[in-house]
Protein backbone atom coordinates (compact mmCIF):
# COMPACT_ATOMS: atom_id res chain seq x y z
CA UNK A 1 0.00 0.00 0.00
CA UNK A 2 3.16 2.51 0.61
CA UNK A 3 2.69 2.31 -3.29
CA UNK A 4 -0.51 3.78 -4.00
CA UNK A 5 0.39 6.12 -1.43
CA UNK A 6 3.20 7.47 -2.97
CA UNK A 7 1.44 7.57 -6.45
CA UNK A 8 -0.89 10.63 -6.65
CA UNK A 9 -3.93 10.13 -7.06
CA UNK A 10 -4.99 10.51 -10.71
CA UNK A 11 -8.41 12.04 -10.99
CA UNK A 12 -10.44 10.95 -13.83
CA UNK A 13 -10.34 13.54 -16.91
CA UNK A 14 -13.25 15.66 -17.41
CA UNK A 15 -14.30 15.68 -20.72
CA UNK A 16 -14.14 19.14 -22.38
CA UNK A 17 -18.21 19.87 -23.10
CA UNK A 18 -18.18 20.18 -26.52
CA UNK A 19 -21.27 22.47 -27.87
CA UNK A 20 -23.46 19.92 -29.33
CA UNK A 21 -24.73 20.61 -33.09
CA UNK A 22 -28.58 22.33 -33.02
CA UNK A 23 -30.87 20.48 -35.36
CA UNK A 24 -32.58 22.64 -37.88
CA UNK A 25 -35.21 24.58 -35.92
CA UNK A 26 -33.92 24.11 -32.14
CA UNK A 27 -31.78 26.32 -30.20
CA UNK A 28 -28.19 25.63 -29.96
CA UNK A 29 -27.44 24.93 -26.24
CA UNK A 30 -24.90 26.24 -24.50
CA UNK A 31 -23.26 24.24 -21.98
CA UNK A 32 -21.06 27.10 -20.47
CA UNK A 33 -24.22 28.85 -19.62
CA UNK A 34 -25.98 27.15 -16.33
CA UNK A 35 -29.09 26.05 -16.58
CA UNK A 36 -30.77 28.57 -14.19
CA UNK A 37 -29.93 31.49 -16.53
CA UNK A 38 -31.75 30.40 -19.04
CA UNK A 39 -34.69 30.44 -17.10
CA UNK A 40 -34.60 33.89 -15.83
CA UNK A 41 -36.82 36.02 -17.71
CA UNK A 42 -35.04 38.91 -19.60
CA UNK A 43 -34.44 42.38 -17.99
CA UNK A 44 -36.84 45.16 -18.97
CA UNK A 45 -34.71 47.75 -21.44
CA UNK A 46 -33.71 50.85 -20.38
CA UNK A 47 -36.22 53.25 -21.03
CA UNK A 48 -33.13 56.17 -21.58
CA UNK A 49 -31.26 53.93 -24.07
CA UNK A 50 -34.25 53.28 -26.21
CA UNK A 51 -35.28 57.08 -26.75
CA UNK A 52 -33.25 59.18 -29.16
CA UNK A 53 -31.67 62.56 -27.86
CA UNK A 54 -34.44 65.07 -28.08
CA UNK A 55 -32.63 68.32 -29.71
CA UNK A 56 -33.70 71.56 -28.51
CA UNK A 57 -36.74 72.84 -30.10
CA UNK A 58 -36.23 75.59 -31.97
CA UNK A 59 -38.94 78.98 -32.55
CA UNK A 60 -40.95 78.65 -35.34
CA UNK A 61 -41.47 82.20 -36.70
CA UNK A 62 -45.17 83.53 -36.91
CA UNK A 63 -46.40 84.59 -40.36
CA UNK A 64 -45.00 88.01 -40.84
CA UNK A 65 -42.14 87.16 -39.18
CA UNK A 66 -38.70 86.53 -39.56
CA UNK A 67 -37.26 83.19 -38.53
CA UNK A 68 -33.97 83.74 -36.97
CA UNK A 69 -31.61 80.97 -37.12
CA UNK A 70 -28.74 80.35 -34.62
CA UNK A 71 -26.57 78.47 -37.36
CA UNK A 72 -26.69 81.67 -39.70
CA UNK A 73 -25.49 85.19 -38.96
CA UNK A 74 -27.24 88.23 -38.80
CA UNK A 75 -25.61 89.70 -41.76
CA UNK A 76 -26.12 86.94 -44.24
CA UNK A 77 -25.98 87.66 -47.74
CA UNK A 78 -28.74 86.40 -49.79
CA UNK A 79 -29.21 85.79 -53.41
CA UNK A 80 -31.20 89.18 -54.24
CA UNK A 81 -34.06 88.31 -57.41
CA UNK A 82 -33.18 89.00 -60.59
CA UNK A 83 -34.36 91.99 -62.31
CA UNK A 84 -37.04 91.24 -65.20
CA UNK A 85 -35.63 91.10 -68.70
CA UNK A 86 -37.24 94.94 -69.74
CA UNK A 87 -37.71 93.00 -73.11
CA UNK A 88 -40.59 90.97 -71.44
CA UNK A 89 -41.80 93.52 -69.16
CA UNK A 90 -42.56 95.60 -72.31
CA UNK A 91 -44.03 93.10 -74.06
CA UNK A 92 -46.77 92.34 -71.21
CA UNK A 93 -47.89 95.71 -70.81
CA UNK A 94 -48.03 96.84 -74.82
CA UNK A 95 -50.58 93.64 -75.07
CA UNK A 96 -52.17 94.97 -71.94
CA UNK A 97 -52.66 97.83 -73.98
CA UNK A 98 -53.73 96.66 -77.40
CA UNK A 99 -56.72 96.14 -79.20
CA UNK A 100 -56.45 91.94 -79.20
CA UNK A 101 -56.33 92.12 -75.04
CA UNK A 102 -58.83 94.89 -74.82
CA UNK A 103 -61.84 93.08 -76.42
CA UNK A 104 -61.98 90.93 -73.84
CA UNK A 105 -60.62 92.57 -70.79
CA UNK A 106 -63.91 94.45 -69.34
CA UNK A 107 -61.67 95.62 -66.54
CA UNK A 108 -58.85 97.48 -68.19
CA UNK A 109 -61.54 98.47 -71.08
CA UNK A 110 -63.38 100.35 -68.61
CA UNK A 111 -60.59 102.38 -66.87
CA UNK A 112 -59.53 103.45 -70.00
CA UNK A 113 -62.99 104.52 -71.42
CA UNK A 114 -62.84 105.86 -67.69
CA UNK A 115 -60.70 108.32 -68.08
CA UNK A 116 -61.02 111.31 -70.76
CA UNK A 117 -57.42 111.33 -71.95
CA UNK A 118 -57.03 107.39 -72.09
CA UNK A 119 -54.81 107.10 -69.12
CA UNK A 120 -54.62 103.88 -66.79
CA UNK A 121 -52.83 103.93 -63.79
CA UNK A 122 -49.52 102.31 -63.43
CA UNK A 123 -50.62 100.91 -60.00
CA UNK A 124 -53.00 98.95 -61.87
CA UNK A 125 -50.75 97.38 -64.09
CA UNK A 126 -48.30 96.33 -61.65
CA UNK A 127 -51.08 94.04 -59.50
CA UNK A 128 -51.72 91.98 -62.37
CA UNK A 129 -50.57 88.39 -61.55
CA UNK A 130 -48.13 88.20 -64.35
CA UNK A 131 -46.24 91.71 -63.55
CA UNK A 132 -46.43 90.13 -60.08
CA UNK A 133 -44.78 86.59 -61.04
CA UNK A 134 -42.12 88.53 -63.00
CA UNK A 135 -41.36 90.99 -59.93
CA UNK A 136 -41.51 94.07 -61.91
CA UNK A 137 -41.39 97.55 -60.32
CA UNK A 138 -42.68 100.27 -61.15
CA UNK A 139 -39.05 101.56 -62.05
CA UNK A 140 -38.55 98.54 -64.50
CA UNK A 141 -41.30 99.53 -66.36
CA UNK A 142 -40.65 103.19 -66.30
CA UNK A 143 -37.43 101.72 -67.77
CA UNK A 144 -38.74 99.29 -70.09
CA UNK A 145 -41.42 101.76 -71.65
CA UNK A 146 -38.31 103.87 -72.92
CA UNK A 147 -38.16 102.32 -76.20
CA UNK A 148 -42.06 101.70 -76.26
CA UNK A 149 -44.55 103.90 -78.48
CA UNK A 150 -46.59 103.44 -74.91
CA UNK A 151 -47.17 107.05 -72.90
CA UNK A 152 -45.99 107.71 -69.76
CA UNK A 153 -47.78 111.10 -68.36
CA UNK A 154 -45.68 113.85 -66.51
CA UNK A 155 -45.30 112.00 -63.29
CA UNK A 156 -44.63 108.54 -64.54
CA UNK A 157 -48.13 107.14 -62.35
CA UNK A 158 -49.89 106.50 -65.58
CA UNK A 159 -49.92 104.89 -69.75
CA UNK A 160 -52.00 105.31 -72.41
CA UNK A 161 -51.93 103.67 -75.52
CA UNK A 162 -49.75 105.37 -78.49
CA UNK A 163 -51.25 108.71 -79.51
CA UNK A 164 -54.25 108.47 -77.23
CA UNK A 165 -55.46 105.72 -79.88
CA UNK A 166 -59.44 105.14 -79.88
CA UNK A 167 -60.28 101.85 -78.83
CA UNK A 168 -62.71 100.05 -81.17
CA UNK A 169 -66.31 99.92 -81.25
CA UNK A 170 -65.87 96.36 -81.30
CA UNK A 171 -64.10 96.26 -78.44
CA UNK A 172 -67.20 97.27 -75.96
CA UNK A 173 -69.76 94.88 -78.48
CA UNK A 174 -67.40 91.88 -77.96
CA UNK A 175 -67.32 92.72 -73.94
CA UNK A 176 -71.07 92.91 -73.70
CA UNK A 177 -71.82 89.60 -75.61
CA UNK A 178 -69.60 87.78 -73.15
CA UNK A 179 -70.64 88.82 -69.76
CA UNK A 180 -72.69 86.25 -67.95
CA UNK A 181 -75.79 88.85 -67.52
CA UNK A 182 -76.36 88.92 -71.13
CA UNK A 183 -76.27 85.45 -71.88
CA UNK A 184 -79.01 84.73 -69.17
CA UNK A 185 -80.62 87.01 -71.01
CA UNK A 186 -80.46 85.56 -74.28
CA UNK A 187 -81.55 82.33 -72.78
CA UNK A 188 -85.10 83.90 -72.39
Amino acid sequence: MAEEAEKPKEEPKKEEAKPEEAKPGEKRKDASAPEDAKRLKPTPPDPQAEKPKEEPKKEEAKPGEKRKDASAPEDAKRLKPTPPDPQVVRLQVEYYLSDENLKYDKFFHEKITADKDGWLELQLILSCNKMKNMRATKEDVIAALKESKIELNEGQTALRRPGNAALSRGCSRLIRRRTPSMRMMAAW
